[in-house]
C-alpha cells in the first residue's frame, strides 16, 4: 500500500465519519451529511464526498482510484432501515399452516405483567404457504409437488403484476436444515419469475430453531436490496473492479452457506461481528451491529491502551443509541434481538435501541414517544413530513 491513502468511514444515520492516512502517515478527519437533499439527490454520496474532502477535491472531481489503497466502511444503514422498518418489500415464502409463525413468535414475554402484549410488526410484505412438510427426522412426511410449484409460480407472477418493485423473497420450511432439497426447488422458482433477491434459510442460517432461522432469512431479504445500492454507488465512484462489487453471489452460489471472509481489498465492510468481510458477502444480516461493532472494537483498543479491562461503551448517534459491557475483551453472543426481530448470527453484544439525538418526539394522545423515526441530516424536511 505504499504511496495509497488508506480510509476508513462510519457511516451513521445522521453523519458520516471519516478519517484518512496520507501516504506520508498524516491523519486527516472529515465529517459529511449522511443523507441527500433536494439539491443533491443526483450526485451526493456521503462516503465519497468524504474522501473527496479529505483529498481536498472538487465535489466533482472524480476520485483517484491510483491513490487509494483501501477503504474500510461500517454503517448502520442496515440498522436503522431495521429499527425505523424502512427495508424493503419482501416477500416470506414458508410451509403451509405456518404463515403466521413470525406473528406468533415465541412465548417470550419481556414484560411478564403486561395485559396489553405488543407484539413487533412483522418485516415481509406479503406471505405465500407452500403445501411441503418435512419431519423433525428429515425423512418427507408431504413432498412439494410439480402442482404446488405451479401454483407458487402464479402467486409471485401475481404479486409481480401488482407490485413490480417488489424484488425479494425469503424461503424458510420446516426443518429444511435436514433436507434442503424443497427450499431449493421453490428458490430456482422465485429466480425465475424475476426476483432478484432470494434467500433460503438452510444456507443463511442452518439450525433447528424455526423463529430465529426464520427471521434472520427475512432481514437478508428485507435488508440486503438496500445495503446492494449503497455498496454498488460506492464501489462505482471509487472504482472497484465491477466484478467484485456486487453482493449477490452466482445462482448456484446462493444455495450453499457463504463462509468466504477477506482481509484485504480495494473495499471492505465491517460486519456484526466486528470483522470485514468483501462487498459480495455483504448481506442484511451481517450489516445490523456494522457501524456500533466498530465503535465497540475502538473503544476496546482505546481503553485497553490505558490500561483499563472493565468498560462500558456508549454511542449515540442521531438515530440510535449503542451500549456495550466490556469486560476484558469483545464480548460476542450468537443469538440476539434487534428491534424485536431475533437473529441468529455472531455479532458484538450491544444494546441498540431506536432513540438518538435526532429522534422525533411525537403525541400519540396518550404519552410522548421518542423515535424510531430520525429527523436524521435533513430536520426540517423530517420535521415538516412528521
Amino acid at each position: 500500500m505504499a504511496g495509497k491513502w488508506q480510509f476508513w468511514i462510519d457511516r451513521g444515520g445522521t453523519f458520516t465519519d471519516c478519517v484518512g492516512l496520507s501516504p506520508c502517515g498524516r491523519l486527516v478527519v472529515a465529517k459529511v451529511l449522511s443523507e441527500r437533499t433536494e439539491t443533491n439527490a443526483k450526485t451526493y454520496s456521503d462516503a465519497t464526498k468524504g474522501i473527496q474532502r479529505l483529498l481536498k477535491l472538487a465535489p466533482s472531481d472524480p476520485l483517484p482510484s491510483h491513490l487509494i489503497g483501501t477503504v474500510k466502511i461500517g454503517t448502520t444503514i442496515g440498522t436503522n432501515a431495521l429499527l425505523e422498518r424502512q427495508g424493503a418489500k419482501c416477500i416470506y415464502i414458508t410451509t403451509k399452516g405456518f404463515k403466521d409463525s413470525l406473528r406468533i413468535r415465541h412465548q417470550t414475554r419481556p414484560d411478564i405483567f403486561a395485559l396489553n402484549i405488543l407484539k413487533p410488526s412483522p418485516l415481509h410484505y406479503d406471505v405465500i404457504e407452500v403445501e411441503e412438510r418435512v419431519l423433525a427426522t428429515g425423512s418427507v412426511l408431504i413432498p412439494l409437488s410439480s402442482a404446488a410449484l405451479v401454483s407458487l409460480k402464479c402467486q409471485l407472477k401475481s404479486i409481480k403484476v401488482l407490485n413490480p418493485h417488489v424484488d425479494s423473497c425469503a424461503v424458510v420450511f420446516l426443518h429444511s436444515y435436514l433436507y434442503p432439497d424443497h427450499e431449493i426447488q421453490v428458490g430456482r422458482v422465485c429466480q425465475d419469475v424475476g426476483f432478484r433477491y432470494v434467500y433460503l434459510s438452510h444456507s443463511t442460517e442452518s439450525i433447528p430453531k424455526f423463529v430465529p432461522r426464520a427471521e434472520t432469512t427475512v432481514v437478508d431479504a428485507y435488508l440486503t436490496p438496500l445495503l446492494d445500492h449503497y455498496v454498488t454507488k460506492l464501489a462505482s465512484e471509487i472504482a472497484v473492479d465491477p466484478s467484485n462489487v456486487c453482493p449477490k453471489p452466482p445462482l448456484d452460489s446462493i444455495f450453499q452457506p457463504d463462509t468466504k471472509e477477506s482481509h484485504e481489498g480495494h473495499l471492505l465492510l465491517m460486519k456484526s461481528d466486528g470483522g470485514l468481510t468483501e462487498p459480495e458477502y455483504f448481506r442484511g444480516r451481517d450489516s445490523l451491529l456494522s457501524g456500533p461493532a466498530g465503535g465497540v472494537v475502538g473503544a476496546w483498543r482505546l481503553c485497553q491502551s490505558y490500561g483499563f479491562n472493565h468498560v462500558i461503551s456508549f454511542d449515540m448517534g442521531g438515530t440510535s443509541t449503542d451500549v456495550s459491557h466490556l469486560s476484558n475483551g469483545v464480548a460476542h453472543r450468537v443469538e440476539c434481538e434487534i428491534g424485536g426481530i431475533s437473529l441468529c448470527r455472531p455479532t458484538c453484544d450491544v444494546e441498540s435501541i431506536a432513540s438518538g439525538g435526532g429522534s422525533i418526539v411525537k403525541f400519540d394522545g396518550v404519552k410522548l414517544m421518542v423515535g424510531p423515526e430520525s429527523a436524521g441530516a435533513t430536520p426540517g424536511v423530517s420535521f415538516m413530513n412528521h
